[in-house]
């Protein structure tokens, strides 16, 4: 089963960014920017690990950043079929979505006719750069947080 609590957690963001908001708007809103940036970096290692390019996108609040895919439909341009979790984790796309590869050569036809994949537990893409960023993360969002207050003459300690 995939780790699905995987990821990097500061404590205390919630907290600060109230009192700086507070202080300075435009601080507050450095920060957002900010952790949008780590997002990005940890979406560049996934595609480096073989992610398809353009279909994860960064979300980021003053609070903390995260990444998204999309489920699909026709709402969804850069993946119409929903294939992102299949591409990542592997398994059978839904009965009657489709799923097509520029190569065969990692994918096997079933009795159904349907591409299987096999199954990463853990994921070979998404997971594994965030695991691989951890200490970028944290750094990142700790020269973030302390630019963020001393832009504002904040002493930071620790």
């Amino acid at each position: 089963m995939a780790n699905r609590n995987i990821g990097v957690h500061v404590t205390g963001i919630p907290e600060f960014t109230a009192a700086l908001k507070a202080v300075n708007p435009e601080a507050y809103k450095q920060l957002r920017k900010d952790f949008q940036g780590i997002a990005k970096y940890v979406i560049r290692r996934a595609e480096g690990l073989g992610a398809p390019a353009g279909v994860l996108r960064a979300s980021a609040t003053q609070k903390g950043a995260g990444i998204r895919f999309p489920k699909g439909g026709p709402e969804a341009h850069m993946d119409p079929v929903g294939y992102y979790p299949w591409l990542d984790f592997g398994g059978a796309p839904r009965p009657g979505r489709g799923v097509t590869s520029s190569t065969g050569a990692s994918h096997e036809r079933s009795d159904s006719q349907e591409f299987r994949r096999a199954l990463v537990p853990g994921g070979r893409y998404l997971y594994p750069a965030v695991a691989q960023s951890r200490d970028f993360i944290a750094d990142t969002a700790y020269q973030a947080i302390e630019k963020a207050a001393r832009s504002k003459g904040f002493e930071v300690r620790g």
